[in-house]
């Protein structure tokens, strides 16, 4: 007896190119998070402390300036991009890759001895779930 398998749904397309699916899905969600992490410098987070005195009277601050939080030229929320990495399972990195201001960044979201934490990538990520679990089955939906 000889059965004839007929592809009806296109499962093998599907999974020949799931990794590219989940790569622009990833694409997608990377650019909503990053956009929003730029947001939070932008408009500063309240809970965040205040930068010290010696800091804002430092030559380096313009003798007084009123520096935002994680802003003194800007390079940081330039750099700030995010990253897909193909897979099972795909992973989506925020975050400042390949530069030497990524430690600048690191310093000022977990503190230093000197400073405090002021946490921006992680409290935005957290904030974001549902959000970005929203976003990724809406985007997951156009394309499958």
């Amino acid at each position: 007896m000889k059965i004839d398998v007929k592809d009806i749904d296109d499962t093998p397309k599907l999974l020949a190119h799931l990794q590219a699916i989940l790569a622009d899905v990833g694409g997608v969600v990377g650019d909503y998070l990053a956009m929003m992490i730029r947001r939070r410098i932008e408009k500063q987070d309240p809970t965040w402390p205040a930068k010290a005195t010696s800091t804002l009277n430092s030559k380096a601050y313009g003798y007084g300036a009123k520096w935002k939080l994680w802003v003194q030229t800007g390079e940081l929320q330039r750099l700030i991009t995010a990253r897909v990495e193909r897979g099972f399972p795909t992973m989506v990195k925020v975050g400042i890759f390949d530069h030497e201001k990524a430690q600048i960044a690191y310093w000022i979201e977990t503190g230093t001895t000197k400073m405090p934490a002021r946490p921006l990538f992680a409290v935005v990520a957290d904030e974001e779930v549902e959000r970005v679990v929203t976003i990724a089955r809406t985007e997951l939906r156009k394309r499958i």
